[in-house]
């Protein structure tokens, strides 16, 4: 699957991009995917960057909860299980009101 994106650069840049795609003989497009493959896979190579990965997941998980065997966050779960316990309230005092 491709997706499409729009992307806004200062002119000077555009046209360093393009000359820099005339010498290479691809298109700006083409530059633009290998650039993305490359910055990808520079992040996935450095050490800060998934240190800052790492940090971001722990804060997440200390603020909703620790995940239970599922994998499922606790607060996940709680939230889950209270809308199905309020469903059945519901349906109960329908079914109370539909009887009277």
């Amino acid at each position: 699957m491709v997706k499409m994106i729009s992307v806004r650069m200062p002119e000077s840049d555009f046209d360093a991009l393009k000359t820099v795609a005339e010498f290479d003989g691809m298109a700006v497009a083409g530059e633009i995917r290998e650039a993305v493959k490359l910055l990808v896979q520079a992040r996935r190579e450095d050490p800060a960057f998934l240190q800052r990965i790492q940090s971001v997941m722990e804060r997440g998980k200390a603020l909703l909860g620790h995940a239970d065997s599922t994998g499922k966050l606790a607060r996940e779960v709680e939230v889950k299980e209270l809308d199905e316990a309020v469903k059945v309230k519901k349906n109960r005092v329908r079914s109370a009101v539909a009887h009277d």
